[in-house]
């Protein structure tokens, strides 16, 4: 089987083979299944006949030979595009995703062709999962999992702290679903559908790659479907991911994932979900008051396509449970409206509203910053400082009182107070100040399991240009990248790169034992996704934002720690009370260890763009373009 991965204009990579069980990349005829029996419960040999089947097909998918044939045909503004239909069946008929490459900041994603889809067995443990909340739902709380990945956990036991799409998605009692996403693979998410449920999908124009395999159920869900679409400028993209389930008794879940709808971006880099708790329906006549549904429904009213049937439905939903929890709803949006605030605004408006910005001079504590993220956009335009980074010198001196602003911050107000890098360095080592960016090294590239395979999610592209380069020689000069501590995670995944986006504060006295705050969102570390100090975004973005207070506590834990570390069991890899702290805890799972290792002087953070001679695990060399 292969996938090639391209950022226009550079040529493809060459196709490279995945295990058996990822599946090939030929089209294969879908085995029906019986009507209201889950796929994942197929006998093993079902399985085995469906892997045969299309291991033995010669049909070659057509699509990816038009998706190949037109990267560099593409009319952004133009192009072959989804027309809206909001209230009408919609056929998806668009043939090439249309990604787009930010000219000043790179946090696009990569370009992927279509992969098929061969199930496996259902991996999530739901059961497990509804134990392990029966049982420790009063003291421990775990809303994030970590994706089960088809190449690297095929031998790995069942988890309940792993997720699946298909865990999502094939809910015998789900009635429809709408989801957000960059890219859409419909030959992979389709399938999982049963065929009863409605699915919405709201996506930029020219990011849904259609069916290409039907047979009945996948016609009616076809037949179903409707799409809201968005027409995106250059250089633009409708970032979030999200999936928003409704049930057949009345009740919603809301599902952030960091991966797009994508087999290859589901599988290949390392991926996280956050699971809100299970809302009921509100009742009769009630309509209690919710920060997170406000937030939620300000940013679906931010969409220029009709979502009016979404906004109906989730006012109908009774979001105590979530409230509860000390969890936000944050996103961004490239909206003109001056009354929506968003992006790095929000955030700094939901910190200060929870009293969680410090005053200048009164930390008695260190202050450690925490970005996770898979893109590092381009310089802050700032001539009279240099290169400024929209991290460490907006976003950290903001949240940690460093920038002195007005008690709130508008969607059109501008920052200009920003601190010289020199002086900068100085008052972060006076008010003992920590930032981190956490970032993939050349070296943990070429050594992850699929080598220079998994690099096309990762942008920073630092020796693009002039700019750029004295942007990198800013960061390194701060001492501020990050590097996977060795040994963090398992041997399977090894230093495969996160797709995740984690925004972290701690002021524990070991750094990350506890947080302060989390912010996980599908924003990037780039001005396109929070906004810059002179602009708002230009992205759609969402994310959540939990924190900790005087009841519950944020614990981070990697993903080593609870699913792959040997002797680990259901009981006691579930027990963080390692400490005297009787606050309700809330596990926060990374899929890297805490704390990071620091670059050392001969680590180099990957540049997508640059031409590496060193080969990778598997041989190869990146040509960079």
């Amino acid at each position: 089987m292969g996938i090639r991965i391209r950022k226009s204009p550079s040529p493809l990579f060459a196709p490279f083979s995945f295990p058996p069980l990822f599946g090939p990349t030929r089209a294969y005829k879908r085995i029906p299944h019986t009507p209201g029996k889950p796929e994942s419960g197929r006998s093993q040999g079902d399985k085995h006949k469906l892997f045969i089947a299309m291991v033995n097909s010669k049909d070659v998918s057509e699509v990816r030979r038009r998706v190949a044939d037109r990267w560099s045909k593409i009319d952004y503004r133009s192009g072959n595009r989804l027309e809206l239909q909001s209230d009408k069946e919609q056929s998806i008929t668009a043939d090439v995703i249309d990604l787009t490459k930010d000219s000043d900041e790179d946090d696009t994603e990569d370009r992927i062709e279509v992969v098929k889809h061969v199930r496996t067995s259902n991996p999530a443990g739901s059961i497990e999962q509804r134990c392990l909340e029966e049982e420790q739902a009063e003291r421990v709380q775990y809303p994030f999992r970590l994706i089960r990945s088809e190449i690297y956990d095929r031998n790995t036991p069942s988890s309940p702290h792993f997720i699946s799409m298909e865990e999502v998605l094939s809910d015998t009692k789900l009635k429809t679903c709408w989801l957000f996403s960059y890219q859409y693979e419909l030959d992979y998410i389709l399938p999982m559908f049963h065929e009863n449920v409605n699915v919405r999908m709201v996506a930029q124009n020219g990011t849904i790659l259609p069916l290409t395999n039907r047979d009945a159920v996948s016609s009616k869900l076809l037949a179903n479907l409707q799409s809201f679409s968005i027409n995106m400028p250059p250089y633009t993209c409708h970032h979030s991911k999200m999936a928003i389930n409704f049930y057949q008794d009345g009740s919603c879940q809301i599902f952030i994932p960091s991966n797009n709808f994508t087999q290859a971006e589901t599988n290949i880099p390392q991926q996280i979900w956050w699971s809100s708790p299970q809302l009921p329906r509100a009742k009769a006549g009630e309509r209690n008051k919710s920060k997170f549904k406000s937030q939620l429904q300000t940013y679906l009213d931010s969409y220029p396509c009709n979502l009016g049937s979404l906004k109906k439905s989730v006012d109908e939903v009774d979001f105590a449970n979530l409230d509860n929890t000390n969890t936000q709803f944050v996103y961004s949006t490239p909206t003109k409206r001056n009354d929506i605030v968003s992006g790095f605004r929000l955030i700094y408006n939901s910190l200060k509203d929870e009293s969680l910005i410090p005053s200048l001079g009164s930390a008695n504590r260190e202050q450690h910053y925490l970005v996770q993220t898979s893109s590092i956009g381009g310089p802050l335009r700032v001539p009279s400082i240099g290169a400024p980074n929209l991290f460490t010198h907006l976003m950290v001196p903001l949240f940690s009182g460093l920038l002195p602003v007005p008690d709130r911050l508008t969607s059109t107000g501008h920052i200009n107070n920003m601190l010289q890098t020199s002086r900068l360095k100085q008052e972060f080592r006076r008010n003992k100040i920590h930032p981190y960016i956490l970032y993939p090294t050349l070296d943990e590239i070429r050594t992850s399991p699929l080598g220079y395979h998994s690099a096309s999610w990762f942008h920073f592209n630092w020796a693009r240009n002039d700019a750029n380069k004295r942007h990198y020689k800013t960061l390194t000069s701060l001492g501020v990248l990050y590097k996977q501590t060795p040994g963090t995670m398992p041997s399977s995944r090894g230093t495969a790169p996160s797709h995740s986006k984690f925004y972290l504060k701690s002021t524990a006295k070991s750094p990350f034992k506890t947080l302060d705050w989390c912010l996980f969102t599908t924003s990037n570390a780039s001005g396109h996704a929070w906004g810059t100090n002179l602009r708002g975004p230009q992205n759609y973005e969402v994310g959540v934002l939990l924190f900790s207070d005087s009841n519950k506590v944020l614990v981070p834990k990697s993903a080593n720690e609870l699913i792959y570390k040997p002797g680990r069991t259901l009981g006691n890899s579930n027990t963080p009370a390692d400490d005297e702290d009787d606050r309700q805890k809330v596990i926060v799972i990374v899929p890297f260890g805490l704390p990071p290792t620091k670059y050392s002087a001969d680590d180099e953070s990957f540049c997508f763009g640059k031409k590496y001679a060193q080969t990778d695990i598997q041989g190869r060399v990146h040509s960079g373009y």
